[in-house]
């Protein structure tokens, strides 16, 4: 018979057991998933080392940290010893990253100002989609269209992925606009003959003022009564 500890057997690396007496390794057990261990001879499942944050393993029995699978891009995870993919948490809308194994919320970067991103868990800034021509945004992060707001009447842009109303160009003295998100000057109509506009961004037709009594414009688009 043995005549020491040292001929006990170890369970596995992978592997523990708090049984004592026992005939046989079928009562060492796997480390649980999310979990690792190098060691041999391990007598708790506490000696069973979690997953790092970032990472999750869905093996059972896993002797090395090499088991541990990072976080996708556009995820991450603060929490140790996940053991799927699904625990990994998604950067939310109008983030993304670029980094995978991501243990911090912080690596979701915000879309820029004049983008906006509806998509969860998004691994590129080309999820960031460019507010369209007559709209601007001046926030970052933005999750939807919404966040573009339309260029006021008598404006108009032609820029996309405009990042300041400053792009929302005014109309033309002599002419107006009632548009909402007008995206170009074509939207800007001109003061009638026989009227005259002296404002620039004129918003509705009552900008236009008449000629006085003695006085007649045959041109449109006029900017001052003596054009």
């Amino acid at each position: 018979g043995a005549t020491s500890e040292s001929t006990c057997l170890p369970c596995g690396s992978g592997k523990f057991s708090t049984a004592t007496g026992a005939v046989s390794n079928e009562t060492c057990v796997d480390c649980s998933r999310g979990k690792y261990t190098d060691r041999q001879g391990n007598a708790d499942e506490s000696q069973c080392l979690s997953c790092p944050s970032g990472t999750f393993s869905p093996e059972t029995g896993a002797s090395s940290i090499r088991v541990c699978i990072e976080c996708r891009a556009g995820t991450f995870s603060t929490a140790m010893g996940l053991d799927s993919q699904d625990d990994c948490v998604d950067c939310d809308r109008g983030k993304y990253s670029t980094a995978t194994g991501a243990s911090s919320a912080e690596t979701c970067v915000s879309c820029a100002a004049g983008t906006f991103s509806p998509v969860l868990g998004a691994d590129s800034v080309a999820s960031c989609l460019l507010c369209s021509a007559g709209k601007c945004s001046t926030a970052v992060g933005s999750q939807s269209e919404e966040g573009c707001v339309s260029c006021g009447a008598g404006k108009y842009s032609s820029s996309i992925g405009a990042s300041s109303a400053g792009s929302c160009v005014p109309c033309a003295a002599g002419t107006f606009s009632e548009t909402i998100g007008a995206q170009s000057a074509v939207s800007c109509t001109l003061c009638g003959a026989g009227k005259y506009g002296e404002a620039e961004g004129a918003s509705s037709t009552d900008a236009c003022q008449d000629c006085e009594a003695g006085k007649y414009l045959e041109t449109e688009g006029n900017d001052a009564s003596a054009d």
